[in-house]
């Protein structure tokens, strides 16, 4: 009856047979195509020999979806009336679906976005029956399941080969494609210093830290470079990333840090160039000035360093951070101070430290004299018609010294005794001496202004009165010698009565 096995919504149906009577007789044939319940066609054919062979077709394939029962039934009539009747059922069958875009071959580079739809038919999915889905075996990218639609945008770890497979179903049949997909590593890996690296810039140790990271998957090679002024100094390699580097036990000087880093796909890429200072010693002072002996009291203290440096002075022997003074002009190579002074000798003491904190230890010492003449002198005096006199109080020029010992009968280090006096008090008395009528007619009234330099940390000031008697006329001499002896008494007896008030 039903020639076909399976059916597809493709393919028409046709219900074919041969009408046969025992008795031999003509036949009525009546044949009727059913989807499921409803009629589709009809065919007859009447008066036919026993023996006719029929087919009753339909080509109208609308008339039917996967999945239906079409069903088919033949009746024959002989000439006496007599009849029988016969029916076969088949199912229409599922049609695969079938890929239309094909792939063997895609290159892509890393980053680059790859965008690829695949596309298949499927009658049934057109007649609504049936839903395709998509899938992949790949690990790079996920096919859309439901569009086919495949968007991939590959890194550095995708680098390589693979084999891709894709399939289309639709829940009975599917269809498939294979191509090979290479991604191709075109950029360069990443590198990039970290902590604790140290930034362009002065430091006061003696060694350097060099730490890089990367994100790079495919490392052949990480290499840290060091230079000094004078070329390449040292080299370490790794593998790995991160990779720390201790360069250590460094001179003084300046050293510039770099690494580069290369994949297995050939690629490279390097980080910036470091500048480091390594700066431990602290600053050589030189050209101390002024030295010697000057007749100017306008003195400019100077010195230079081999570096930048902040400088101090003092009159004391004393750590950088207890000088009292700092230079006016400083913070370069040159420092000055100027000064105003009087007659004497100085020592100053000068200590430097840099940017990094390196300070000196020892002080350099600026040693001068100031010398003009007539300095130191106080003069008082009187006139007498027969003549003239002067008389010279003069305080001796205390000894210095700046050899930083305790010698010469010095009472400290560098002061007392023979030295500058370590702490001292300047007390001036004027003594007032009574006038005296001598034999002669002529009248002398005598006051005397003496300066006592006493010492804190001494005993008995030093002080020396210098007589000189100028061409007295006769008569006057013995007279003047009285005055002068009695004067004498009256300031010794106050200069130890100023030391019994101490």
């Amino acid at each position: 009856m039903l020639t076909s096995t399976i059916y597809t919504n493709t393919s028409p149906v046709n219900c074919s047979g041969t009408a046969t009577d025992p008795d031999g007789d003509n036949l009525n044939i009546s044949v009727s195509l059913y989807n499921g319940s409803n009629l589709i066609v009809t065919c007859s054919w009447t008066n036919q020999a026993n023996g006719t062979s029929w087919n009753c077709g339909m080509t109208n394939t609308s008339e039917w979806v996967k999945g239906n029962t079409i069903n088919c039934t033949a009746t024959y009539i002989d000439t006496s009336g007599s009849s029988s009747s016969s029916s076969t059922t088949k199912i229409v069958q599922n049609t695969a679906p079938s890929i239309t875009t094909l792939l063997t071959t895609v290159t892509v580079n890393t980053s680059q976005t790859w965008t690829y739809d695949y596309n298949a038919t499927d009658l049934d999915v057109d007649d609504g029956v049936d839903t395709l889905i998509w899938s992949d075996n790949a690990t790079l990218f996920d096919i859309n399941s439901s569009t086919g639609l495949i968007v991939d945008t590959p890194t550095e770890s995708d680098a390589g080969s693979q084999n891709i497979l894709i399939t289309v179903s639709d829940g009975t049949a599917q269809d498939t494609d294979s191509f090979v997909y290479i991604v191709n590593d075109v950029e360069n890996p990443s590198i990039q210093f970290v902590s604790p690296t140290p930034s362009s810039g002065s430091y006061s140790r003696n060694y350097i830290d060099v730490n890089v990271s990367s994100t790079e998957a495919n490392i052949d090679a990480i290499t840290v470079y060091l230079y000094n002024s004078t070329g390449f100094v040292q080299s370490n390699s790794s593998g790995e990333a991160p990779y720390l580097v201790n360069f250590t036990n460094l001179l003084d000087g300046t050293y510039y840090i770099n690494a580069t880093i290369n994949d297995t796909n050939g690629n490279s890429n390097q980080t910036e160039t470091r500048t480091i200072l390594l700066d431990t010693t602290p600053p050589l002072i030189s050209s101390p000035k002024p030295s010697g002996t000057t007749t100017s009291t306008s003195i400019t203290l100077s010195v230079k360093t081999n570096e930048q440096a902040t400088c101090k002075y003092d009159i004391l022997d004393r750590n950088y951070s207890n000088m009292n003074n700092t230079f006016e002009n400083t913070n370069s190579t040159s420092h000055s101070q100027s000064l105003s002074l009087s007659t004497g000798t100085y020592a100053y003491y000068v200590r430097c430290t840099d940017s990094l904190g390196n300070t000196n230890n020892n002080s350099t010492i600026i040693n001068f004299t100031i010398s003009t003449s007539g300095g130191g002198t106080s003069t008082t005096g009187g006139s007498n018609p027969g003549g003239s006199s002067t008389t010279s109080a003069k305080i001796l020029s205390q000894p210095t010294c700046s050899d930083g010992k305790k010698n010469q009968d010095e009472e400290g280090v560098d002061c007392g005794g023979p030295c500058p006096p370590c702490v001292t008090t300047v007390i001036t008395t004027t003594l007032p001496v009574e006038t005296t009528t001598l034999a002669s007619t002529t009248t002398i009234k005598t006051e005397i202004t003496t300066t006592t330099l006493i010492e804190v940390t001494t005993t008995t000031p030093t002080t020396v009165i210098t007589t000189t008697t100028l061409a007295p006329s006769s008569g006057v001499v013995l007279a003047t010698t009285a005055v002068i002896i009695l004067v004498t008494m009256i300031f010794a007896g106050v200069i130890f009565y100023l030391l019994r008030l101490r």
